[in-house]
């Protein structure tokens, strides 16, 4: 949860080999988000999901560790960013703005 009158938060946390962590938060569409996710071996990734799928063409939130994009003007709902490891376990902060 964001705190009363933020825009941003950051979130710390691990995963284990082989498994994702979701975060869900409601947005409108029109609005933009930012999403980054650092990892000390720079092995944790994210991907940003809409109601209708992977955000962006070609799946350009997938697999990222940084992100930006407008939400579609239609798109209020809610939106999870899954955060994963492309080798091993991570520890992980992650970092989420919607303007």
């Amino acid at each position: 949860r964001f705190k009363p009158g933020a825009s941003s938060i950051q979130i710390k946390r691990g995963i284990a080999r082989g498994e994702s962590m979701r975060f869900l938060l409601g947005a409108r569409g029109g609005q933009k988000m930012n999403v980054v996710v650092q990892s000390l071996e720079n092995n944790a990734i994210f991907e940003v999901v809409g109601d209708g799928g992977p955000l962006g063409n070609s799946q350009e939130s997938a697999g990222k560790q940084k992100w930006s994009g407008t939400l579609p003007g239609y798109a209020d709902g809610t939106y999870a960013i899954i955060v994963s490891s492309t080798r091993g376990g991570s520890e992980f902060n992650l970092y989420v703005e919607i303007r």
